[in-house]
């Protein structure tokens, strides 16, 4: 499983719930429906939730009522917590603090994915420095996301991996009806309300002081000809347009909002993405070497649209027929199994690049990319990028398009080609391939960009952004 692309697999069988009327199909059930089973697996009740057909074997699950309770977060005693020289020079202590509600969107809406990780990292800085002034409350107890429960943030919806999957489906659609909760679980004394995502039905909803948002990229906006179906950013501008503080990750991604949305009466603040275990375990250069090190090359996560795989098979495929130093393998993490047009560009480059799709965990993205020749991230546009950090933390050079965010994020360690150029990447790859100085040169560089990326900065820049609306909001 990627740490960054979103994971979503339907299981093939039928849910029943007591409350239901009947057994329902996930593709056909009514938006009624769907609240009524997802109040079954969410909510407190004397009554249990069954999968049966063909899932009969994920057995019960205990109701909870309180996914929407909103406590202090808490973490397991396995939590990792920063050290002094990983945080940097921290805020002084503070006699008061400032209390944040993250809404419980996007762990409903990602078992796993960049933007969930990212409230979750920033989380579990504020709670182990309490010198920074920020009392984190989310508005959820029980969840399917993995991030949260890899954390200790929130316990687990009570059943097997196939229970959680099917919970996350159904809590996933029923997002698109408000059921109330929303409601309830906004209804908490705070200074601030984070929205973690876009759903309509969350406006309005608190009482706090200052409402914030998280602006993470403008793509459905620059390329809306990649979204038929409509903006999948939903009531983005909306939740934009009604905050006080807008963060965004990148000073490119502001420009492009406030070159799309006008002038607005937010504050916007740069709060770039941070990287840490286990990619940054490699960043001393003592992890172990990998037998196979440098046979292949990585390409990472979503590969549709803007993310342009197809230029970096055909780059890859170019390189290999023009250079015999370059890795004749490359290798696939996350995305999903291939589709029908991916299927038949692998056939038609079978002869001279072999194409492997796989999963990973953290651990093991970490250490594919230690032991990858290079890292190819083709995508024209990023709001930042967290899987160029991770190379670079990993010490693996990466290729990518000078456009966007990208310059922003790999500064001088970036091997660079030309957006949606095959033949400019695959220069790029063969440069990387061929000379070894040049690539030890933008593994050094890369090690020294990523030190200005960490969760613990991130989470600095976030709290003295929070306090500053706040004080701001008084006056």
């Amino acid at each position: 499983m990627s740490a960054t692309g979103e994971v979503c697999c339907p299981p093939t069988g039928r849910i029943s719930c007591r409350r239901t009327p009947r057994s329902l199909e996930l593709s056909t059930i009514t938006e009624r429906q769907l609240d009524a089973i997802a109040a079954e697996l969410n909510e407190p009740s004397s009554n249990d939730a069954r999968l049966d057909g063909t899932v009969q074997e994920l057995q019960r699950a205990r109701c909870n009522r309180r996914l929407s309770a909103g406590p202090e977060l808490r973490y397991g005693p396995s939590e990792r917590r920063s050290s002094p020289t990983e945080t940097g020079t921290l805020q002084p202590n503070r006699s008061a603090t400032t209390s944040v509600l993250y809404d419980d969107q996007i762990v409903k809406r990602q078992r796993a994915g960049g933007i969930s990780r990212y409230f979750v990292e920033v989380a579990r800085e504020f709670r182990a420095h309490p010198e920074l002034g920020i009392t984190v409350r989310g508005a959820w107890r029980r969840t399917t996301n993995i991030h949260a429960l890899e954390a200790g943030i929130a316990a687990p919806i009570p059943g097997g991996q196939r229970l959680q999957v099917a919970a996350h489906l159904v809590q996933r659609a029923a997002m698109s009806a408000p059921i109330g909760r929303p409601q309830r679980s906004l209804q908490q004394t705070v200074d601030i309300i984070h929205h973690t995502y876009y759903h309509r039905h969350y406006l309005g909803r608190s009482s706090a002081r200052v409402t914030a948002s998280t602006v993470h990229d403008m793509i459905p906006e620059l390329l809306p000809q990649l979204f038929p179906r409509g903006n999948p950013h939903l009531a983005k501008e909306d939740f934009v347009r009604r905050s006080q503080l807008v963060f965004v990750p990148s000073q490119a991604t502001r420009l492009d909002l406030e070159r799309l949305y006008g002038p607005l009466e937010a504050e916007i603040a740069v709060v770039p993405h941070g990287v840490g275990p286990p990619f940054t375990d490699a960043v001393d250069g003592s992890s172990p070497p990998v037998p196979d090190s440098g046979s292949y090359a990585l390409y990472l996560g979503d590969r549709r649209g803007y993310k342009d795989f197809g230029v970096a098979v055909i780059a890859m495929h170019d390189a290999v027929q023009r250079s015999r130093w370059v890795p004749r393998r490359l290798v696939v993490v996350g995305g999903g199994q291939p589709d029908n047009a991916e299927r038949k560009l692998v056939s038609s480059v079978r002869n001279e690049l072999k194409i492997e799709f796989r999963s990973a965990s953290d651990q093991e993205l970490a250490d594919l990319y230690r032991s990858a020749r290079l890292f190819l991230f083709p995508s024209r546009y990023e709001g930042f990028g967290i899987p160029t950090l991770e190379a670079m933390a990993s010490r693996c050079p990466v290729v990518l398009p000078r456009c966007s965010s990208h310059p922003e994020v790999a500064g001088d360690a970036g091997s660079y080609f030309a957006p949606q150029d095959p033949e400019s990447c695959a220069d790029a790859i063969i440069r990387l391939s061929e000379d070894e100085e040049y690539r030890k040169l933008r593994i050094e560089a890369g090690n020294a960009q990523v030190a200005s990326f960490s969760w613990p900065a991130s989470a600095r820049l976030m709290a003295q952004a929070y306090e500053e609306a706040v004080i701001s909001h008084r006056s």
